[in-house]
């Protein structure tokens, strides 16, 4: 599978969801507690999901599991991040269970970007753009879901597809450097538009080492293919 680029930590608040009727689910769906739909965090909650990010963001994914795991699991920004580990650890499947429950359970678009993630990551294509698109629908300007939709439909050969989605999460993020700017370098080398990507690279000074990487980006994704 293609290393893919930027896979984003979710936000502590998420918004829509604790309008949800049924906040709590009245079993645990065999998942180590009870999941809750409601996006509220206490305050002692939200300095320890900062610490669990600020692990992740290191790479030190299993330590980062490891302290999420060590408090109850009590909201929505809980079970997201507990989803989104499991799958960065590679245990696809239980990644995927914390999310369909999720799905079902919250509904919240979210859920939806989590769950289209694992199935891209599984090699399940198809799966993951659908999910991906519903994410899209309910977080139209959620940069994140936009990015990851369009480096979903790049892998799956949609390039002209794909290029509207980074574009628009590239510009909803303010045009700064990061995953969305990466995926249209690679994008354009894969759509063999030269000087499109010329002049993007000379719009926004991108240095070499990332067209390098862009690069190399395409050439696996040939090679997977």
């Amino acid at each position: 599978m293609i290393k893919r680029v930027g896979i984003p930590i979710l936000a502590v608040m998420i918004s829509g969801c604790a309008s949800m009727g049924n906040l709590v689910s009245s079993s645990n769906d065999g998942l180590p507690g009870r999941v809750s739909c409601s996006d509220r965090v206490q305050p002692s909650d939200r300095v320890h999901l900062e610490l669990v990010d600020s692990q992740a963001a290191e790479g030190r994914r299993y330590a980062a599991l490891a302290q999420l795991e060590s408090r109850p699991l009590a909201a929505l920004p809980h079970w997201l991040r507990y989803g989104q580990l499991k799958a960065g650890v590679n245990e696809l499947d239980e990644a995927e269970h914390v999310f369909r429950t999720l799905v079902r359970r919250c509904g919240a678009g979210e859920t939806y970007h989590g769950l289209g993630l694992v199935q891209v990551k599984a090699n399940r294509l198809s799966e993951g753009l659908g999910n991906l698109q519903r994410a899209r629908e309910l977080l139209p300007a959620s940069a994140s879901v936009r990015n990851d939709l369009g480096y979903a439909l790049m892998l799956n050969g949609e390039y002209q597809l794909a290029e509207r989605e980074l574009w628009t999460a590239l510009e909803l993020s303010d045009n700064n450097a990061g995953p969305a700017r990466q995926n249209l370098l690679t994008n354009y080398l894969l759509m063999g538009q030269r000087d499109r990507l010329e002049s993007f690279i000379r719009s926004q000074r991108i240095p070499e080492g990332e067209v390098e990487h862009a690069h190399q980006l395409a050439a696996d994704i040939r090679r997977a293919r």
